[in-house]
């Protein structure tokens, strides 16, 4: 009875996503892309956890990034880079938060390093691996998988945006496997609302360099920071709030007013 409940509430928001896009084939497909990312982590994260920390971390991320590469990327012939440019005055105009961001979370490395010098190897493990592997299938892969047949609509470029964020935010769960419920719990809704912003700034500059970098910074300084590669769980109902202008400014960089310069760079 339970699993028939479940099931139907599963299909009614299956429905709600769909209509956000053109057809339910597509919606479909980037469902299972996100359930594949989340899948896939966990298998390799329960495989590997008789080894240490950093070494199977590296395994599993040039695992799946080989993987979703030859499988995904190369098999659909995508390119993820756009072959577009905007100017430099369009391009500050977007990612003015991301430049204080990086300059913000390098001081905080920078201060790390001192505070924590024998983390550096684990902070460049997790950072480089976090940065590129997960900017590459989340963002890269995910938005253009979702964009092959081009940008059709404003209403569709929100629904993307939306389900590539939640499949991102949804995939930090296997880290239930190494830090508590409540730690992970915030980590996916904090996941969530970077993963917006994140998107964001990828349709609007055709470059994934520009969340690579300060995906890097942010996991590097955070670890060296903290001294542990586990998440720390919310205090404070701010914690929650504090992230809710980065969403604002994620879905206000993808209005429908910016759909012609969205279109530019991805179709």
């Amino acid at each position: 009875m339970t699993l028939v409940v479940f099931r139907r509430m599963l299909e009614k928001n299956v429905k709600k996503v769909g209509g956000l896009f053109n057809d339910k084939k597509e919606t479909r497909t980037l469902i299972l892309f996100g359930v594949s990312i989340i899948f896939a982590n966990l298998v390799l994260r329960l495989l590997l956890k008789p080894l240490p920390e950093e070494i199977a971390f590296l395994i599993k991320t040039l695992g799946l990034g080989c993987g979703y590469y030859f499988l995904v990327h190369k098999r659909l012939g995508l390119k993820i880079k756009s072959t577009k440019k905007i100017s430099w005055s369009e391009t500050l105009s977007v990612c003015w938060l991301v430049l204080l961001a990086d300059f913000f979370y390098l001081s905080a490395g920078a201060f790390g390093i001192i505070k924590a010098p024998h983390m550096i190897g684990t902070a460049l493990t997790i950072a480089l691996g976090a940065g590129f592997f997960e900017e590459y299938v989340s963002r890269g892969l995910f938005l253009k998988i979702a964009f092959q047949d081009g940008v059709k609509s404003s209403k569709q470029v929100l629904g993307v945006v939306l389900l590539s964020a939640l499949s991102f935010g949804l995939a930090h769960l296997v880290n239930l496997t190494h830090q508590p419920l409540n730690a992970t719990l915030f980590q996916v809704y904090y996941a969530t609302a970077i993963g917006i912003f994140y998107a964001a700034i990828y349709l609007r500059t055709g470059s994934l360099w520009w969340t690579i970098v300060l995906h890097c910074l942010i996991d590097f300084a955070s670890v060296l920071l903290s001294q542990s590669t586990q998440a720390a769980p919310a205090t404070s109902v701010w914690n929650f709030i504090v992230w809710l202008p980065l969403i604002a400014i994620g879905l206000f960089l993808i209005r429908p007013k910016k759909l012609k310069a969205i279109r530019y760079l991805n179709d």
